[in-house]
C-alpha cells in the first residue's frame, strides 16, 4: 500500500484506472487459462461402425462439470453426461479421468451425422460454459457392385465413377 505525503504529487487517474484494468484482465486470465481440446479435422465412420471422440481438458480446470452435445446453440441436444446418466450406444473411452473426456459412439446411424462439442462449466450463477470448435461426424455407407458375365457383355475395360459430396451423403 502507497501512503501519499503532502510533498508529493498525487499519481495521474488515468494511470491508476490502467493499471486496475491490467490487474483485472491478468487476474482473470489466470483463472482461465484451461482448454477444452478436441479434434478439429471431420471423422468418418461407416453405418454401423464405431467412432471416437476425443477430448482432453488440462489439469487446471475450475470445478464443474464435463458434457457431450450434438448441435449448438438452444436447439443443442445433450449426449453425454460424464456425471451419469443412460446412454446405450456411448461409453467414455477412460472412465474416472479428470483430464481425458473421450467418448465412442456405437453402432453408428446416418443420423448421428453432425458436430459435436465436449463442453466443459465452470460452477457459478450462472454456469460458464468452454468448449472448442467441435468435431464434426460424417456418415459414409460402403458400396457393392456385382457384374455378372454374359456372353454378350464382352468389354475390354470397365469404367465406374463415384462423386462423394459432404452436402448429400450416400
Amino acid at each position: 500500500r502507497v501512503t501519499l505525503g503532502k510533498s508529493l504529487n498525487p499519481p495521474c487517474p488515468a494511470l491508476i484506472t490502467l493499471l486496475q484494468i491490467s490487474y483485472v484482465l491478468a487476474g482473470s486470465q489466470g483463472q482461465e487459462e484451461f482448454q477444452v481440446l478436441q479434434t478439429k479435422e471431420p471423422v468418418s465412420v461407416a453405418k454401423g461402425g464405431k467412432v471416437t471422440l476425443n477430448c482432453t481438458i488440462l489439469e487446471n480446470s475450475p470445478p464443474g462439470p464435463v458434457k457431450w452435445f450434438k448441435g449448438a446453440g438452444p436447439q443443442r441436444k445433450e449426449i453425454y453426461n460424464f456425471k451419469g446418466g443412460s446412454y446405450p450406444r456411448i461409453k467414455a473411452v477412460v472412465p474416472s479421468s479428470h483430464t481425458d473426456f473421450s467418448i465412442s459412439i456405437s453402432n453408428i446411424t446416418p443420423e448421428d451425422t453432425g458436430t459435436y462439442y465436449c463442453v466443459k462449466f465452470k460452477r457459478g450463477n450462472p454456469d460458464t460454459e468452454f468448449k472448442s470448435g467441435g468435431t464434426i461426424i460424417l456418415i459414409f455407407r460402403i458400396l457393392s457392385i456385382s457384374i455378372s458375365k454374359r456372353q454378350c457383355f464382352k468389354p475390354r475395360a470397365l469404367i465406374i465413377s463415384l462423386s462423394y459430396s459432404q452436402k448429400r451423403l450416400l
